[in-house]
């Protein structure tokens, strides 16, 4: 569980679709879906601490308010953090009270 605090981060969610190129082939692509103030919990110590190695995955949970974009999340989606650009796919997006959300994600080093 998230210990209450406040939502200082600034993320984007996505959702998978496609573009049409110059040459009329459709190509794979993100769209914006929402942008939202989070707070974030990182994973366990030893992820922290495996961080700054290769092949690392980091998990987190953003806690966000509700809104229905963020009651629409499904893994197929992902969220990038305004601060860093870093991508992290969605494992789970779920309830927390009636005005929050918790996502959490997995960012690959």
């Amino acid at each position: 569980m998230i210990a209450g605090g406040r939502r200082d981060r600034l993320i984007r969610f996505e959702r998978a679709t496609t573009v049409t190129d110059d040459n009329g082939f459709e190509q794979p692509a993100w769209a914006e879906l929402e942008r939202a103030w989070a707070n974030i919990n990182f994973g366990r110590g030893e992820e922290r601490r495996g961080a700054s190695r290769e092949n690392v995955e980091i998990t987190a949970t953003f806690r966000v308010l509700t809104t229905a974009n963020v009651r629409g999340l499904t893994p197929k989606d992902r969220l990038v953090t305004e601060e860093d650009g870093r991508v992290w796919d969605i494992t789970s997006a779920v309830p927390f009270g009636h005005a929050e959300y918790d996502v959490t994600a997995i960012w690959s080093a």
